[in-house]
């Protein structure tokens, strides 16, 4: 409210006005409650999601990254993505970040990572940039997947198979395989 001036040391009046300002506060409202509704669908995803800054720093990431990489939040918040990564992926990783960079488009790739426990992960990152109205790089979201039972039993099935095909090659006769009710 606005009080008049003192006139002869008399209030000659007082002037309110008021404004209703009931349409920002319900969008204020509602723009928190999209954000809180983000923060939980991205903390409870079962899927590991990560966001990069344009400097290759992690700036976000959600529990199930946490719990696969064994970290703690604070131990990765800020830190450049590329610490964490197996040194025998390191030139796969740069080299399709620069296609990244280049391109609007999501790009997946196979890369090996360091848990908390100096142990090997081997995840399936699939990832794309974000880029602001003029087309500058605001962010990179990543969703990483851990792949590493799968890599694993890949490789033990190729052992055994090559396995199999020695002994064979070296059996003295032939070996002939039917369908069960043959």
């Amino acid at each position: 409210f606005i009080r008049a001036q003192k006139c002869d040391e008399r209030i000659i009046g007082t002037v309110y006005s008021f404004r209703d300002i009931t349409p920002r506060v319900r969008a204020e409202m509602q723009l928190q409650e999209s954000r809180e509704r983000f923060r939980v669908l991205f903390d409870q995803s079962p899927v590991g999601h990560m966001v990069i800054s344009p400097e290759g720093r992690i700036t976000e990431v959600n529990r199930a990254w946490l719990r696969l990489l064994k970290r703690s939040r604070e131990s990765v918040i800020g830190i450049p993505f590329s610490d964490i990564i197996h040194e025998e992926s390191k030139p796969r990783f740069f080299a399709c970040l620069t296609e990244v960079l280049k391109s609007d488009h999501k790009h997946s790739l196979e890369l090996v990572l360091i848990d908390g426990e100096n142990a090997p992960v081997t995840v399936l990152v699939d990832g794309n940039v974000i880029r602001n109205s003029d087309g500058t790089i605001v962010y990179m979201q990543c969703v990483i997947r851990d792949i590493t039972y799968q890599r694993k039993t890949e490789k033990r099935l190729r052992w055994t198979e090559s396995l199999l095909t020695e002994i064979v090659s070296m059996l003295p006769f032939g070996i002939c395989v039917t369908r069960g009710a043959d």
